[in-house]
């Protein structure tokens, strides 16, 4: 498949927030509760940039979505054991060779505090890296090449007009609906995958769990599926196949770039897409 055509050139545009609200929502524990007990709720603006969307975060969710409007809204909830806590970690965003990256700055001396993101991206805006140290990681809907990734949690990628790669060490990951796969990875969790198209040799890997990857009927591609102890299944025709019990190689259409698919200890399903 042919690489989507570059989008095109826009007015740079200053990466300063236009806005931004915040609320607390005060104390809401009681004694040997475990949750937080403040939590704060706000939003920034900031004008779309001439390249991407990133998000850094430590702990907490992230969520990046399309909205309706003309500019890039990120809403926050900061949650806590005490109001220092919350007042120990700020949200931000600001100019990095042309991008916008939002992200989150903790005062180390404050540990027990955590912020969620949901990150709103107009039509025109396009999206790069998204991430967390804790939490899980949802990317819907948006363009960009993204690379979503967590430490502890969830990494998905859903209806993304890109190339994307999901990335997670204890969690799953997951990419469907995207234009095509850069990569996927677990160490601890479920790996699934739809893969349309792909640029290179592209890796979908797990350490401890089950890798499924369904791909397009019209896909060239060549294959390597390997299980360590797991089983293997191939519900699609391979040409030039050489199959065995832990191990599946040959070509989908006329071959092309090698999709390797591993699982340590778990299954590896490949199958075919519905046209």
């Amino acid at each position: 498949m042919d690489e989507p055509p570059a989008p095109a050139p826009r007015t740079r545009r200053r990466f300063l927030a236009a806005g931004a609200t915040t609320a607390v929502a005060g104390l809401a524990g009681c004694v040997g509760f475990t949750g937080p007990d403040v939590t704060e709720s706000g939003s920034l603006t900031f004008d779309v940039p001439d390249g991407v969307v990133a998000v850094e975060n430590r702990n907490g969710d992230v969520t990046v979505e399309p909205h309706d409007g003309e500019s890039v809204v990120v809403e926050f909830l900061k949650a806590g054991r005490s109001q220092e806590a919350v007042d120990a970690v700020t949200v931000e965003g600001g100019a990095a060779d042309g991008d916008l990256v939002v992200g989150t700055a903790y005062d180390d001396r404050v540990r027990n505090a955590s912020v969620d993101l949901t990150v709103r991206v107009p039509d025109g805006g396009r999206v790069g890296s998204v991430g967390t140290a804790n939490g899980d990681v949802v990317v819907r809907e948006v363009s960009g090449d993204v690379r979503a990734s967590t430490t502890n949690g969830d990494a998905r990628a859903i209806d993304v007009d890109g190339y994307v790669s999901v990335r997670s060490s204890n969690g799953d990951a997951e990419a469907r609906g995207t234009t095509g796969l850069s990569g996927a990875r677990s160490a601890n969790g479920r790996v699934r995958v739809e893969v349309y198209a792909l640029r290179g040799a592209t890796d979908v890997t797990v350490g401890n769990g089950d890798v499924e990857a369904g791909v397009a009927p019209d896909l060239d591609a060549s294959v390597l599926a390997t299980v360590g102890n797991g089983d293997l299944d191939v519900e699609v025709e391979l040409d030039g196949a050489s199959v065995s019990e832990r191990q599946a190689r040959g070509r989908l259409g006329d071959g092309g770039p090698l999709l390797t698919l591993t699982s340590a200890n778990g299954d590896v399903r490949l199958y075919e897409l519905e046209s």
